[in-house]
């Protein structure tokens, strides 16, 4: 059918069908990503993140992911927000907003509640105006510079290295902590030095963890990177250079369930919940792990150390 022939009544109401029917095809896409999710098929399949299984498998754009995942995430919280969206009252975009919001204020699940019903019916730049409102963002002053492909390359980096107490930093917040480190630095008081086997395994693996899929897929991520224990320690697993390996969270966590189970690492993860503990890293010690000071202000234990670290002192 040639659409050029098309009544301006037919025409109005087809696209009205349509645009229906796209809402819809994007909540379907919404659950099954959080299906994927659940079943850590990304891991699987070799990616670290669910976001990076969106860009590379779905062939969405970083910004397209995002907004994806951040309405899962936003749909798993508020399930009545499904009928929102499908009605057109609010849009992927504007959850997308609110759902990263929440996240940086931690704003509660009621919280979050009442925003999404005061953004019906808002564009994104009206959503944007309302968020600003409710939590001014601090006063910001623009720089722009000229970076060589070196430093910019650097700045990236850095960002891997603070993923753990910063995920999916800006180059401006990459730059905050390098600012607030180097002041640090200036500092007389002299930091211990790092363990020595946690270095070496660093210097051996690249920074890079060593997930490979079962298909070939090497993951090879830089953000998110933990030294995992082949045989775990719960299990008599040493923790020596041999039994020691890189891996990026997803594939920790992968390892972790295929190893205990995934209905105890969800009875872990909901039941014990590890607090952040800013300013501390952990060594061994013996048979038990002691804090030690880190440069950074703000880098919190990752979960996935502190489950390595309660499965040797036997608590799960």
């Amino acid at each position: 059918m040639n659409i050029q022939y098309v009544s301006d009544e037919a025409l109005l109401t087809q696209i009205k069908l349509d645009a229906a029917h796209e809402r819809r095809s994007s909540l379907a896409v919404i659950h099954q990503l959080r299906e994927v999710a659940r079943r850590r098929l990304d891991a699987k399949l070799g990616y670290d993140s669910l976001h990076k299984y969106c860009i590379e498998e779905l062939h969405y754009s970083p910004g397209s992911a995002w907004r994806r995942i951040n309405a899962m995430r936003a749909l798993r919280d508020i399930p009545e927000l499904e009928a929102q969206i499908e009605s057109g009252a609010v849009t992927v975009a504007t959850v997308s907003q609110v759902e990263s919001f929440c996240r940086r204020e931690n704003k509660s699940k009621d919280e979050k509640r009442v925003i999404l019903t005061q953004i019906e019916g808002r564009s994104k730049r009206e959503t944007e105006r309302l968020l600003a409102e409710i939590a001014p963002l601090p006063e910001r002053t623009e720089i722009r510079v000229t970076l060589n492909a070196e430093t910019l390359a650097t700045l990236d980096h850095i960002k891997n290295l603070i993923s753990h107490a910063r995920p999916n930093a800006t180059y401006g917040e990459a730059i905050e902590y390098l600012a607030k480190l180097g002041i640090k630095k200036l500092d007389p008081q002299i930091l211990p030095p790092g363990d020595k086997i946690e270095r070496l395994v660093w210097q051996r693996d690249q920074g890079k963890c060593t997930y490979v899929s079962p298909g070939g897929k090497k993951c090879g991520s830089q953000t998110f990177v933990q030294i995992d224990h082949i045989l775990p320690k719960a299990k008599g697993g040493p923790n020596t250079l041999e039994n020691l390996r890189l891996r990026c969270r997803a594939h920790n966590l992968l390892a972790a369930v295929e190893e205990f189970g995934q209905t105890k690492i969800d009875q872990y993860l909901t039941q014990k919940r590890v607090p952040s503990m800013p300013g501390t890293a952990w060594t061994q010690s013996s048979s038990r792990r002691r804090p030690r000071s880190r440069p950074s202000d703000s880098e919190p234990r990752t979960l996935l150390r502190a489950i390595d670290f309660r499965f040797g002192t036997g608590e799960i």
